[in-house]
């Protein structure tokens, strides 16, 4: 055999042992992921295990496992003049015992894009599968854990069902995050949101099919753009919350 094909046969040999299934050691870098439409297959995919229940917590995604079968969507979108970015990072050991979050940048202008408004953006994740909707009917709340870089970033959570999906083209939107928080709004330090599931009436939680983090314009009270990052972990449904 060839010098050459031999030292390439190798290579990738290496790479297949040494990088987790379904991702290339590119992808484990911490790098920003440019923005996709929510209705797009091309939304980035990162490979995770099946969901899992822990009796009555449902774990939808925590980051920690990029290896398994099943594949979760997760991605942002966006309008111009308005972006979002995320990626997937390591933490510091022993911070909070969390390993691994999604790490959310948004920039929400005021000016420019359709009715001028500054666009629109945001983060989600997808929960369907293909054409199967998620049944979440016997759960009570929505949980994650949340913190901001600065401190005082503004958003809203939205939830979409099959007839969101396929005839508003949206999300039912919660009150703004703070009213969730202990803090009474997002710090620079960990904080657990607990979402009551009975804030989105318009949505059956049989068909559910994705969360949303969306970074609305009213949120800002100037005229001037707004700007922040916030990192998300252990998105979860819960049938009476743990605090």
């Amino acid at each position: 055999m060839p010098m050459k094909k031999l030292a390439f046969l190798t290579i990738i040999f290496i790479n297949l042992l040494t990088c987790p299934a379904g991702l290339t050691a590119e992808s484990e870098k911490p790098v920003f992921v440019k923005s996709e439409d929510p209705g797009e297959t091309s939304a980035k995919e990162i490979p995770k295990e099946p969901f899992k229940k822990y009796g009555d917590v449902f774990l939808i995604a925590n980051f920690e496992n990029t290896s398994g079968l099943k594949k979760t969507k997760i991605s942002c979108y966006e309008q111009p003049p308005s972006k979002a970015q995320f990626k997937l990072e390591k933490l510091e050991s022993g911070e909070e015992n969390i390993n691994r979050v999604a790490k959310i940048k948004y920039f929400k202008a005021k000016e420019g894009g359709p009715f001028g408004k500054g666009g629109w953006c945001g983060w989600y994740v997808l929960i369907k599968r293909g054409s199967r909707y998620f049944d979440a009917s016997e759960y009570g709340f929505l949980t994650f854990r949340i913190k901001g870089n600065a401190g005082d970033e503004k958003m809203v959570v939205g939830l979409r069902d099959k007839t969101w999906d396929k005839y508003q083209g949206d999300s039912m939107k919660s009150r703004s995050i703070g009213y969730y928080l202990t803090e009474g709004k997002i710090t620079d330090k960990w904080q657990k949101a607990i979402i009551p599931l009975s804030d989105f009436p318009e949505i059956d939680l049989s068909e559910l099919s994705g969360i949303y983090l969306c970074f609305e314009g009213y949120l800002f009270a100037d005229d001037r753009p707004s700007k922040g990052i916030i990192s998300i972990d252990d998105i979860q449904l819960e049938i009476q919350p743990y605090i």
